[in-house]
């Protein structure tokens, strides 16, 4: 029933589909959540840079000259490495 309020007093209302987005725009939350996004892409681009140039170097020289996949597995560059004294080739 008062779904059906709601539904009847939205079209009794003569307010226009533009007045009425402007109303969801102007709540806090839409523009909370436009700020989040714009900080959340900028962020992305300095973690990217930060493992980049400093973590994954660091780490190629903890595992000897080792990298890793996408999925965090070593990959040798070359010869042999050991992990918990078993060698791979």
């Amino acid at each position: 029933m008062a779904n059906e309020n709601k539904v009847v007093e939205a079209i009794k209302s003569k307010k226009g589909i533009i007045d009425e987005f402007k109303e969801f725009i102007a709540k806090g939350n839409v523009m909370d959540l436009a700020v989040g996004v714009i900080i959340g892409a900028a962020f992305q681009n300095i973690v990217t840079a930060l493992t980049g140039s400093f973590i994954n170097p660091l780490i190629s020289l903890i595992t000897g000259g080792c990298k890793t996949d996408e999925n965090g597995n070593l990959i040798p560059v070359g010869g042999q490495f050991k992990i918990n004294g078993v060698a791979f080739d």
